[in-house]
């Protein structure tokens, strides 16, 4: 009988790794080990912050017994019984009793939803949230809050055509208060007595971008240029981080 005909036989008993050599035999005892350590894994906690410490609590009647601390994104293998979770989030996320049964895996998810609100003032700036792909999920303005689904999101504040601010992981958690605040921006608005465009420089003079009078501007805070026609120009705007829109009136003809 050959060793193809042992290996039939064994296959039986569940997965077979033939190994030529030591250096073989070392790998296919690590893909098994791999592979039973996979098998007895019995806890899974789903987190929007996979890096998230999960306390684990063992329930003996009225006892409350601590079993142990490990991250979100690590299963576990725990005894069949009672437990209770603590996810340790901001605020805490909790799982009430539930059992673990022999030969069965549990998994625990973290759902709900959680405040968002960019704080600047007025309405003046947009923002959006971004799932992975960066397709867009909810539209709001500044100071509107809004409640988000937990999750890890990406986070977007503009006001086209001059200022944007993106935070690339934005974590959302139930019943969380996520307020981001907005800084080094400021915003102005020139007037005319009809709509026109505009020209902005930066302090060395290079030309950033153009807009239209009569509308909101958000710049971040600096020294600018503002040009709109020969009547109508402004040397060394300061933009200060300031809470209050900065109006500059074309003369009048």
């Amino acid at each position: 009988m050959g060793a193809s005909d042992e290996l039939k036989k064994l296959s039986c008993l569940g997965d077979v790794h033939a190994a030529d050599d030591e250096e073989s035999f070392s790998d296919a005892l690590s893909e098994i080990s791999k592979k039973l350590g996979q098998q007895q894994q019995n806890l899974k906690v789903i987190s929007p912050n996979p890096d998230a410490p999960v306390y684990l609590y063992r329930l003996d009647g009225k006892k409350r017994i601590f079993d142990r601390v490990f991250y979100a994104k690590t299963p576990q293998t725990v005894d069949p019984g009672t437990y209770e979770v603590l996810v340790g989030l901001n605020p805490v996320y909790k799982f009430e009793a539930f059992a673990i049964l022999p030969k069965r895996k549990v998994t625990l998810r973290v759902e709900g939803e959680g405040e968002v609100v960019a704080n600047y003032f007025g309405e003046h700036l947009r923002a959006q949230i971004l799932d992975k792909n960066n397709k867009v999920v909810l539209k709001f303005k500044s100071d509107q809050k809004i409640m988000v689904p937990t999750g890890k999101w990406k986070l977007r504040v503009y006001k086209e055509p001059f200022y944007e601010r993106f935070i690339p992981d934005f974590y959302v958690y139930p019943n969380g208060k996520h307020p981001v605040d907005i800084t080094g921006v400021g915003v102005i608005k020139v007037t005319s007595p009809e709509v026109a465009g505009l020209y902005v420089y930066d302090q060395d003079n290079a030309l950033i971008d153009h807009a239209l009078t009569n509308s909101v501007l958000a710049l971040k805070s600096g020294l600018y240029v503002i040009h709109q026609s020969a009547s109508c120009s402004f040397e060394k705007v300061q933009v200060k981080d300031k809470k209050e829109l900065l109006v500059l009136p074309c003369p009048e003809p």
